[in-house]
């Protein structure tokens, strides 16, 4: 069973309680920095690998989870990790301000798998906390995958003789035959899903930012830097598995296309 560090000064969130209770995760607060360090490491966090990371990423179904909120000094927390060089937990970030664009940039540098939003009412709460433990918690696919479970994606005529690319919108990955996956975060698999659906025609910014980061109470500006910086992780993403067969290129003055 997974187990979450609940990293917060004041109260847990119950709609995030409620949404990891759902997927079966037990959960433990942590009041301080220090205190987290420890649990995550008595629940087994391991130090980084000097090895470049594989590019089938899977995840420990024995290591634990960590839900930080920003205003407790989440992102000290996760450059202490950084720091001593312990490999990043699967990471929910709750903001309950919202108001620095920087925040969220860090949280894509350290990797985050989520983040919610003063904004998002109780029910995406809790189903965003649900769903990030469902992603990891469960093969990536059933013995007995429902049909149309995945989205086959067109071969490239370039390539050489392999199975159909698969698209997993629920599981946010990328499939080549049984052998070779990428699997997205959740913002990048929410970017990557509106681009595929839409592949070949441009999508504007406007619509990539309402469909993504649905942040209305942000500035304009933030919005878009925040929007590119998205981006720019899962285009890297995308490039360093050419087998996968897809880029995103920039349209400028109109938005982005998946080709």
């Amino acid at each position: 069973m997974k187990v979450a560090i609940y990293f917060t000064t004041g109260e847990p969130d119950v709609a995030v309680v409620r949404g990891l209770a759902q997927a079966g995760c037990k959960w433990q607060v942590s009041h301080n920095i220090g205190d987290a360090v420890s649990r995550l490491l008595q629940l087994g966090i391991k130090m980084r690998s000097m090895k470049p990371l594989r590019k089938r990423q899977v995840f420990d179904l024995t290591a634990p989870v960590l839900v930080a909120h920003v205003q407790s000094g989440a992102l000290a927390l996760l450059d202490m990790l950084h720091t001593q060089k312990l490999a990043m937990p699967l990471t929910l970030l709750v903001d309950s301000e919202g108001q620095d664009i920087q925040v969220a940039l860090r949280a894509l540098h350290f990797g985050v798998q989520d983040y919610l939003l003063p904004e998002d009412d109780f029910e995406k709460r809790q189903s965003r906390a649900r769903l990030m433990l469902e992603r990891c918690v469960q093969p990536t696919r059933p013995a007995f995958a429902p049909k149309n479970s995945y989205v086959y994606l067109p071969r490239s005529p370039s390539r050489i003789a392999m199975d159909q690319l698969r698209w997993d919108p629920l599981s946010h990955t990328i499939h080549i035959g049984d052998d070779d996956m990428l699997r997205l975060s959740p913002m990048e698999g929410r970017t990557f899903d509106l681009l595929y659906n839409q592949r070949g025609q441009t999508v504007s910014i406007e619509e990539l930012i309402d469909r993504t980061l649905a942040d209305k109470a942000m500035d304009a500006t933030k919005n878009i830097q925040l929007l590119r910086t998205h981006l720019a992780r899962l285009r890297r993403r995308l490039s360093d598995n050419p087998q996968f067969g897809y880029r995103i290129e920039n349209m400028r003055g109109s938005g982005y296309q998946l080709i």
